[in-house]
């Protein structure tokens, strides 16, 4: 299923279709929160540093931050989620099909948020 779906976004964004996404996960918060509504927007010319790009990998689409170009004319790249203490593993250009345009919060995404913000008051406040 996430295959077709991968192939069906990859073609959509090649023929400058805007496409929106139900976020899941916790690797980019707090930049993003699950069940955000991302739009991804075709890829401009060129990747920039900490640009948030969509990826496909192991069938599983990604929408992570760009860390590095590994080399321009090898054409690999390390991208990391905002959250995770770790890189992902390189990624090839033919995998990148989209990059972020814009996150529209939902209800459960503005109440993630809410929740988020005060967990990092109150351990900041506590120390804890």
């Amino acid at each position: 299923m996430m295959e077709v779906s991968g192939q069906l976004i990859t073609t959509l964004l090649k023929n400058s279709c805007k496409i929106r996404l139900k976020t899941s996960g916790s690797s980019m918060i707090p930049h993003i929160f699950p069940n955000e509504i991302a739009t991804i927007i075709p890829l401009s010319e060129s990747l920039t540093a900490s640009g948030i790009y969509l990826y496909i990998s192991d069938n599983q689409l990604i929408l992570h931050r760009l860390h590095k170009v590994s080399s321009l004319s090898s054409g690999v790249y390390t991208f990391k989620g905002d959250a995770n203490n770790f890189l992902d593993p390189p990624v090839m250009e033919r995998q990148i099909i989209g990059q972020l345009g814009t996150i529209r919060s939902t209800p459960t995404s503005i109440k993630n948020r809410i929740e988020y913000l005060c967990k990092k008051l109150f351990n900041e406040i506590y120390r804890i």
